[in-house]
């Protein structure tokens, strides 16, 4: 909770908006006297300062950050897609970030906790997917067409520049002294994403075979929990144990058969991060560059796969992502797990 104090919303967003210009070779601009839905609401035109110098704006979007009744649960974000690009009609991508964060008082900024944090720039990574298409028609446009695999590897990505202690302590200004936060506390934040790591990897693994067991079998839910269950976990499971009725989100939500796409689009987007790990300025932004024409631009007009060899060489690898939860050891190589 004390990391909240650092992590002023306004400060946030000028920060990741700094970090993508920077990455990708754009500017983020507010537009004023535009028509919006509530006062709070802002919007900011996308100009590409490698296409024809940035003259026109190439997208848009709006940012509503504050919940307005009815809130329920954690805090949460959304891209919210409005209109695609679509050249033939000569319309620019337009879309929505929308928060639940609760109003803060008069004269105080909203402060994010660390999950807050993840949360925006993972919603903000989907949302650099849809504005900088360059797909030519509109349904294969941003994340139109996209695999299930695929559909939150951007966001991820952007997430994954948290790791970076130089770009926690860019976003980060507390906010009554305006001092960045410690290079002490910096070092301990890493260990939000480490700790019990191998555990909630498993459970992932867990949920994404479940998922898809559950809807192949015709055997009972409580007979395929107890069979898959010793694979993944290592404490017994509970008898009185029935999380299988509560899993809404497979049920009646949009992730049925395809709660695996949650841990795959994170292999891919590690993978993709660790291509920015250790390089200097220059070479961030050339990667940067290589990554926008290709996971941002192509949309659904290739397939994932072919993409991501078009970004990195070669096919995907899990190491990245189990060096990035520390569980992978100099001396382990995948053959070995």
């Amino acid at each position: 909770e004390q990391l909240r104090e650092y992590f002023p919303l306004p400060n946030v967003f000028s920060g990741l908006f700094k970090l993508s210009e920077n990455l990708f070779n754009i500017r983020i601009v507010e537009r004023q006297n535009v028509e919006i839905w509530q006062p709070a609401v802002k919007y900011y035109d996308v100009f590409d300062n490698s296409a024809g110098g940035g003259v026109s704006p190439i997208a848009g979007f709006y940012i509503d950050c504050y919940s307005k009744e009815n809130k329920f649960g954690k805090n949460n974000g959304w891209m919210v897609s409005i209109r695609n690009r679509n050249p033939s009609a000569q319309l620019t991508p337009l879309c929505a970030l929308i928060f639940n964060f609760t109003e803060p008082l008069q004269g105080t900024p909203y402060l994010l906790n660390f999950d807050d944090l993840n949360m925006v720039f993972k919603t903000f990574g989907s949302a650099l997917q849809h504005l900088l298409t360059k797909a030519p028609y509109t349904d294969l446009a941003g994340l139109s067409n996209i695999e299930w695999d695929a559909s939150q590897v951007a966001g991820d990505v952007m997430c994954n520049f948290l790791d970076n202690p130089a770009i926690l302590k860019e976003l980060s200004k507390h906010y009554t002294t305006n001092e960045a936060i410690s290079d002490e506390v910096l070092q301990k934040i890493h260990l939000l994403k480490t700790s019990l790591a191998g555990y909630n990897l498993c459970q992932e693994l867990y949920m994404a075979d479940l998922d898809i067991e559950l809807h192949q079998s015709d055997a009972f839910w409580l007979d395929v929990v107890k069979k898959l269950w010793p694979v993944y976990q290592c404490m017994p499971l509970d008898k009185k144990d029935a999380h299988p009725c509560s899993l809404t989100e497979i049920f009646s939500g949009d992730w049925g058969a395809a709660q695996f796409s949650h841990l795959y689009s994170k292999v891919i987007a590690a993978d993709i991060s660790s291509e920015f790990a250790d390089k200097s300025q220059a070479e961030i932004s050339t990667t940067g560059q290589r990554f926008k024409e290709t996971f941002l631009a192509l949309g659904g007009t290739v397939p994932t796969a072919e993409v991501f060899r078009r970004f990195r060489g070669r096919d995907p690898s899990v190491e990245a992502l189990l060096k990035s939860l520390n569980i992978l050891n100099k001396t382990q190589t995948t053959g070995d797990l």
